[in-house]
C-alpha cells in the first residue's frame, strides 16, 4: 500500500505552520533558508523526510534509503553547506524541519 493515513491529532506542527500567513512563510523560507532551491530536489526532500521520521537516526535512515551510511553523511553535509544548519544537531534539526514544513505548505498553496 502506498497510501498514508494522517490523523489530525498527530499533525500539530503542520496545523501551526498552515495557520501562518503565506507572506510570513515565504519570508521565513527566504531568510532562514537563504533562498535555497534545496527542497526542489526530490532526493534531498526524501532524505530529510525519512531522517526526521526516524528521529534523526543516521544509521536507520541510511538503511531505509538503501544507501551507505557515508552517502547519507555526505548528503547531510551538503545540506549543512547549502543552508548552514547541521540537521544532526537538535536545534538545527528543528529549524530545518520547520523550514521544510513551511516549504511544503507554501508549495501546495
Amino acid at each position: 500500500m502506498t497510501q498514508h493515513i494522517h490523523l489530525p491529532w498527530e499533525l500539530q506542527l503542520e496545523q501551526l505552520v498552515a495557520s501562518i500567513s503565506e507572506k510570513q512563510r515565504l519570508r521565513f523560507i527566504q531568510e532562514i533558508g537563504k533562498g535555497t532551491l534545496l527542497f526542489d530536489d526530490s532526493e534531498t526532500l526524501a532524505t530529510l523526510e525519512i531522517f526526521f521520521s526516524l528521529d534523526c537516526n543516521v544509521s536507520e535512515t541510511a538503511k531505509r534509503l538503501f544507501i551507505h551510511r557515508n552517502t547519507l553523511v555526505y548528503r547531510l553535509d551538503k545540506i549543512k553547506q547549502e543552508i548552514g544548519y547541521d540537521v544532526r544537531h537538535f536545534k538545527s534539526a528543528n529549524i530545518v524541519q520547520l523550514l521544510l514544513l513551511m516549504y511544503k505548505v507554501t508549495k501546495k498553496v
